[in-house]
């Protein structure tokens, strides 16, 4: 993502643009720009609407108006390269990264081509809009660049054009862009006016549920916690899901950690997989670390849901204190990984008995000869424990890189804070008893 000087959270369902509506476009636009004078027009002055121009024949627009022609070619061009680029964003790896962007930059190159020949045509800034807002590369350090002023730039000057042009998409287009610009009010006022500018029986859910985000960004968790219910009933699938973990994190903030939870585990049974839903391509964050915070939330309801209790979490951690010597190697390794993070991150002292007994066990020699699976048949614990304690110590490393990414400069630091003090709270009381006298 961008290098960003807000720092607010957001994730964000990024609009797919419609396929069916952009493969209805490609079938009938190539005449639409020489055809737009033959439509009813309103009077700005007397509101009254005028009668149809008559049609003229393809030839003698071509000769009244030498742009034209070269203007829909152009558009057709750039269509044919902009398309394409929606399915290759589905995809990931460098091949496919680079053929979105170059077919991308190739379309706005044709755009902006066809915007100089006819700069008040409503479906040239269109599309020259939805290019721009499509761009984006790696930059230095890894962040992701992208174009969204020039976006908004160009959705402003069709709204100056055409006010109703795609008014709904363009509404929704802007919200999405100055969220990533960090402007949440300008982007509440986008997402309100896409809600008024709604005609047809589609689930309002993912416009509902972006209004939350940048609501939440606003730091009116009360508010966003009513769009996100409203939200969740609106919705189905994926739209509910992406909800209810809003909601989770807004409630989380508000200090309702138990429904908090509740909420991220119905989130997490309702979706494939856990978390699945959060790193779908069509997600985003606003700043891009804020998804370590919705990681360590879904990750410490995971590990209660499958410890079935805070008391039962205590005892597998417990558990696995004493006798990680007979766990599974997969566990193990994984549990090593993650406290080699934490320590790295200068956060691993709670972890030192945990710790200790990974390197017994590693010592033992046995780990690299077994399979690496989470759980076998020798182990002490059965799956759902291991699997709680893994879970728990991810929250854990989740939480820690929220605040080493950021966060600790934002307004959710006190809340994440939080989190690592009950689960070192939570770690040293399970060692006491481990200890034993």
């Amino acid at each position: 993502m961008v290098a960003f000087n807000v720092r607010f959270p957001a994730w964000m369902l990024v609009s797919l643009w419609a396929l069916c509506d952009a493969h209805v476009a490609a079938q009938s636009s190539d005449s639409a720009l020489a055809d737009r004078s033959t439509r009813a027009s309103e009077s700005p002055l007397t509101g009254e609407v005028d009668a149809p121009s008559p049609p003229v024949a393809a030839f003698w627009r071509a000769a009244q108006n030498p742009n034209q022609r070269r203007a829909e070619a152009l558009v057709r061009q750039g269509r044919n390269q902009l398309y394409p680029a929606l399915g290759l964003s589905m995809l990931a790896g460098p091949d496919a990264l680079s053929h979105r962007r170059a077919a991308v930059e190739n379309a706005i190159t044709r755009f902006e081509l066809a915007r100089k020949l006819v700069p008040r045509d409503p479906e040239v800034l269109y599309l020259s809009a939805k290019a721009l807002a499509l761009w984006e590369r790696r930059g230095t350090g890894g962040r992701i660049e992208k174009r969204s002023r020039e976006a908004i730039a160009r959705f402003e000057e069709l709204r100056d054009v055409d006010g109703s042009y795609e008014a709904y998409q363009v509404a929704f287009e802007l919200g999405i862009l100055h969220t990533l610009e960090g402007d949440p009010v300008s982007a509440a006022d986008e997402y309100e006016r896409a809600l008024s500018l709604r005609i047809d029986e589609g689930s309002p859910s993912t416009v509902l549920s972006n209004l939350a985000e940048v609501t939440m960004m606003a730091s009116d968790l009360e508010r966003a916690v009513e769009l996100y219910e409203r939200a969740i009933v609106a919705g189905s699938g994926d739209e509910s899901i992406l909800s209810r973990w809003g909601l989770s994190v807004a409630l989380d903030r508000l200090g309702e950690h138990s429904e908090a939870y509740a909420q991220a585990q119905r989130a997490i049974t309702d979706d494939q997989r856990p978390l699945a839903a959060l790193r779908q391509s069509g997600v985003f964050f606003v700043p891009f670390y804020e998804a370590y915070y919705y990681e360590g939330l879904g990750l410490f309801a995971l590990a209660l849901q499958q410890a079935g209790s805070q008391p039962d979490l205590e005892r597998a951690l417990k558990s696995a204190t004493r006798s990680l010597g007979a766990s599974s190697p997969g566990l193990v390794l994984a549990l090593k990984q993650v406290l080699s993070s934490l320590g790295e991150q200068g956060r691993g002292e709670v972890f030192a008995p945990l710790r200790a007994s990974v390197e017994r066990a590693l010592s033992k020699g046995r780990i690299s000869k077994a399979p690496r699976t989470i759980m076998s048949e020798e182990t002490g614990l059965d799956t759902n424990e291991a699997q709680c304690i893994l879970s728990f110590a991810q929250s854990t490393r989740a939480f820690a890189r929220f605040l080493d990414a950021g966060g600790d400069s934002g307004p959710w630091a006190a809340d994440a804070e939080a989190h690592l003090k009950r689960a070192a709270a939570l770690l040293q009381s399970t060692n006491k008893v481990a200890k034993g006298p």
